[in-house]
């Protein structure tokens, strides 16, 4: 399992999950990020620092939906 932080490792969050492998974690920081995300592997954690990651993929300032939230 390896564990991927954005922004520390991967300045997107799609690089991240992209890279990923089944099994690992991708950990987004706080921040607001201006992209859309396709997650097609079923087997990564997506986690979020807090609420206050923002996923802005269509400028609406959506909230990032975590599956797991961790403090």
């Amino acid at each position: 399992m390896e564990v991927f932080i954005v922004p520390d490792d991967f300045s997107t969050i799609q690089s991240a999950v992209t890279a990923a492998n089944p099994g690992d974690v991708v950990f987004v920081k706080n921040g607001v990020y201006h992209e859309e995300v396709v997650v097609d592997n079923d087997a990564i954690r997506l986690i979020t620092q807090s609420p206050r990651a923002v996923l802005d993929g269509q400028n609406t300032l959506g909230t990032i939906q975590p599956l797991y939230w961790q403090f």
